[in-house]
């Protein structure tokens, strides 16, 4: 449900890429924009999350000093692309 409009100033290029895809993809101007605009979001959000996490386990690493080795953990992520069965490597400090 749309419930507001918010005036948008746009570059002439990027006004004629929009009618194009517009015209291309027999969908209107303001659809694509809304299309753009919540990829943009979601994408967003993805970021944030992904910082999020990294933000605690950065801290989870500094109070408890456990961790895993990157050779560990790659050789372990070839195995699985391998095809093996493995279980991951055992984090200590």
């Amino acid at each position: 449900m749309l419930s507001k409009s918010i005036p948008t100033k746009f570059e002439a290029g990027d006004i004629e890429r929009l009618t194009y895809l517009s015209k291309l993809y027999d969908r209107p101007v303001s659809y694509l924009i809304r299309e753009a605009t919540r990829a943009y979001l979601d994408s967003q959000a993805k970021k944030l999350e992904f910082m999020e996490e990294a933000k605690a386990a950065a801290d989870n690493l500094n109070q408890t000093g456990l961790h895993c080795e990157h050779k560990d953990v790659a050789n372990w992520l070839q195995c699985l692309a391998n095809g093996q069965i493995v279980e991951p490597p055992k984090c200590h400090k």
